[in-house]
């Protein structure tokens, strides 16, 4: 039984401990221990610190004082559980979760010290007061290299500034900013789930089946269907083995690739995706959701399906695009300069939608654009910042996903479109979304602008190129629930709502039939030329 000495608080009665370290032993039944055993008188000070230097810090404030300003040191406490091998419900968890967080501050006091006798040096350099006064800058920097970040909104109660200068310094940067997580590298994620060899087959064969649709060499439809959003790994799993069968059977009329959406851009807040949110509890697990999304795409591309992505930024295609046989550029994207240029430098496929105003000139200029040389600030496989060079990407074309103001998929938007193209001469290549501003947001019109668009095929129309629709196991959408992710109905989109499957399958059969009706009528017409 714990003794009230053994139940200290780090801070007893508001009194911020010495630090101190020491070879401390548990209570009862630690390792090599008995019952008998008590904590070992404390230590003396460990700070590498000259007397000078410990004056002026203990002058200007406790180092403990920082502690008040951290987010939370229990998760620092877990740590050193953890690697003391005791489990969290243990008798003794009070003392190590004291000792172990009294041990951090004495590891990170040198640290904070250290930058700001840095920072000192610098001020003086530059014809300021060289005074030595730990600041929360100090904490921060070394916090940081322990991956704990500090509340910056508590700049605004810093009790440490101390004149109209030093507040000019604390606010130079960074000061909307919470702090910044360590990100795995692009390089160690892909030898951590690579590609099988089915799978860059796939990948490699779908892309050039892809590029031959866009040259001309091929008359298929690419057809990309699947979620508006993936948020269920089991469920994009069997759509994805359901697709795959149909895919098989229809592989003579159509590319079917599987949408994998794993990034969703937002009007203005939302879930931004598995990546963002992979467990959609605002925990924002970056690293797990590259892990997740990555071992979905290897698992859909192993069962011989190829995937199509949106690209929202310019670093996660680092982690996914070897996975990834067609792109897409969103219309609240297809204007900037920056996705422009990633366009310019991918290794698939790629289409521009037009803008939320209906705008088909945006999604042109793009094109143009894309097609180019840049040069612009990306990030390698090592994950380090650098200057990326691109050759110009000669595989893109617009996506026709109608505006805020009504669809644009009849005849003569197409005829508007292929009009656009030829006066900047580039190639009538048109692909059409049967979801959004084309079906008024109602998933329901989906198939109706599905038949139309088969109807412009069969009728010899050679500038659609293909076709996107939103599909799903369950038709609709739902919102998360009150009680969580787990109360999520199985198989229906948390986005965008789509088709069921039910109503995929004659959607996907009725673009096949047009496509061999589209065949008949070119040859029939090359005979009468003849």
């Amino acid at each position: 039984m714990d003794t009230e000495e053994d139940n200290f608080d780090l801070f007893d009665k508001g009194k911020a401990p010495e630090f101190q370290t020491g070879n401390y032993s548990s209570d009862e039944g630690g390792p090599g221990e008995t019952k008998e055993s008590k904590a070992p008188a404390p230590v003396t000070s460990i700070l590498p610190l000259s007397r000078r230097e410990e004056d002026l810090a203990k002058k200007d404030r406790s180092l403990a004082e920082f502690l008040l300003v951290v987010d939370d040191f229990e998760p620092i406490a877990k740590y050193y559980l953890a690697r003391s091998g005791f489990a969290c419900d243990d008798i003794r968890v009070k003392r190590l979760m004291a000792l172990a967080a009294q041990k951090f501050i004495s590891d990170i006091a040198t640290d904070a010290f250290q930058y700001c006798k840095i920072r000192a040096q610098s001020k003086k350099a530059i014809g300021k007061r060289n005074k030595t006064v730990l600041t929360l800058d100090d904490l921060s920097a070394a916090l940081s290299e322990y991956g704990i970040n500090i509340k910056k909104p508590d700049y605004y109660h810093n009790p440490f500034i101390q004149s109209e200068e030093d507040i000019q310094d604390e606010f130079l940067e960074d000061l909307r900013v919470v702090g910044y997580d360590p990100l795995i590298q692009p390089q160690l994620l892909q030898m951590e789930i690579p590609l099988s060899k089915t799978s860059r087959k796939v990948v490699l064969l779908s892309r050039q089946q892809a590029a031959k649709i866009l040259k001309g060499l091929d008359d298929r439809l690419i057809v990309i269907v699947g979620p508006c959003s993936i948020h269920n790994v089991e469920a994009a799993k069997e759509y994805a083995l359901r697709l795959e069968s149909v895919a098989s059977r229809l592989k003579n009329d159509l590319l079917i690739i599987m949408r994998a959406y794993f990034e969703k851009p937002r009007t203005t807040v939302g879930w931004k995706g598995l990546i963002n949110d992979p467990f959609i509890d605002s925990s924002f697990q970056i690293n797990k959701g590259l892990r997740i999304a990555r071992k979905l795409l290897c698992d859909i591309t192993e069962s011989g399906l190829p995937v199509g992505c949106e690209l929202l930024d310019t670093i996660s295609p680092q982690y996914l695009a070897d996975l990834v046989s067609w792109g897409a550029i969103g219309a609240r994207t297809t204007e900037s300069q920056l996705h422009r240029e990633l366009a310019s430098g991918v290794s698939f496929p790629l289409g521009f939608k037009n803008g939320t105003d209906g705008s088909v000139g945006i999604a042109i200029d793009a094109i143009k654009s894309a097609s180019h040389p840049h040069h612009f600030l990306g990030v390698t496989k090592q994950g380090l910042a650098a200057i990326t060079k691109t050759k110009g990407n000669d595989l893109c074309h617009i996506i026709l996903r109608g505006s805020n103001s009504g669809p644009n998929y009849k005849k003569q938007y197409i005829e508007a479109a292929k009009e656009s193209l030829q006066k900047v001469k580039l190639p009538e290549l048109i692909m059409i979304d049967c979801s959004h501003g084309n079906s008024s947001k109602k998933h329901t019109n989906q198939p109706i602008v599905n038949a139309d668009i088969a109807n412009q095929v069969a009728s010899g129309e050679d500038a659609i190129i293909g076709v996107m629709i939103e599909s799903n196991l369950v038709e609709g959408r739902q919102d998360v629930p009150k009680e969580g992710p787990s109360a999520l109905k199985y198989g229906q989109s948390i986005t965008d709502a789509c088709v069921s499957w039910e109503d995929t399958v004659p959607m996907l059969e009725e673009l096949a039939k047009a496509v061999r009706e589209r065949r008949i009528l070119k040859a029939n017409n090359n005979r009468q030329d003849n």
